[in-house]
């Protein structure tokens, strides 16, 4: 069934063929052009259906994804905005690093305001040292970024 998302058609993730060529494909970054990991955008898109039920298909790429990296003494890094509980890594999917937005926001907030008296540096502050909202301590991987 053709499912759409907000970037076009869906992989079918039930389909091993689907699941062969993406681990084929990330198998061939790491071992034959020598990268050191991977960023797995949106894998929220992976492991959930575009209704946001779970799809187990999704779920299983991703932890065969981790556990091909792991194996290798490779990277693997989540952008999944939504998985405050820690789902994607160890104990769950196996990445070794998430995005974590809220730094992201936090200091991108503190920046463009103009007005000294109006930036929270102490969000700043929280976000550098990892207590975000559904991170409420410091010991899950996360990567902070910024960005334009």
């Amino acid at each position: 069934e053709d499912q759409q998302t907000m970037w076009g058609p869906r992989p079918d993730f039930a389909k091993a063929e689907v699941c062969t060529y993406g681990l084929a494909a990330v198998e061939l970054f790491l071992l034959g052009f020598g990268f050191d990991g991977v960023r797995v955008d949106s894998t929220k898109s992976i492991r959930k259906f575009p209704d946001s039920c779970h799809d187990a298909g999704g779920a299983k790429f991703l932890n065969n994804l981790t556990g091909l990296c792991r194996r290798y003494g490779k990277l693997s890094v989540a952008e999944d905005l939504e998985d405050g509980d820690g789902l994607l890594q160890l104990g769950g999917l196996g990445f070794h690093l998430q995005w974590d937005m809220a730094f992201f926001c936090w200091a991108y907030a503190a920046l463009v305001n103009p007005i000294d008296d109006y930036r929270d540096l102490s969000r700043v502050r929280d976000g550098l040292i990892g207590l975000a909202p559904g991170r409420q301590h410091t010991l899950r991987g996360r990567m902070i970024f910024m960005e334009s």
